[in-house]
């Protein structure tokens, strides 16, 4: 499971939360929740559920599968 920044970043806005207050609310650096937004950096699992319950919003709502290396492709 990997974030989906730009979903985290679209939720964000709608319910009219700031960078710097999202950041705030889950206990972590500005700069590490923009690095997430922009998919430069993941996420634990924690910090998933954490902006997910501040957002009030599923987890699968911000997050994607990544496919396991040795599922075949179908």
């Amino acid at each position: 499971m990997t974030p989906n920044g730009a979903a985290i970043r679209a939720f964000r806005e709608v319910r009219g939360l700031g960078l710097n207050q999202l950041a705030h609310l889950i206990g972590i650096d500005p700069s590490f929740l923009s690095r997430i937004e922009t998919e430069q950096r993941g996420a634990a699992a924690h910090t998933i559920d954490a902006i997910a319950l501040r957002l009030d919003i599923p987890v699968a709502a911000i997050t994607r599968e990544r496919p396991c290396d040795h599922e075949p492709a179908g």
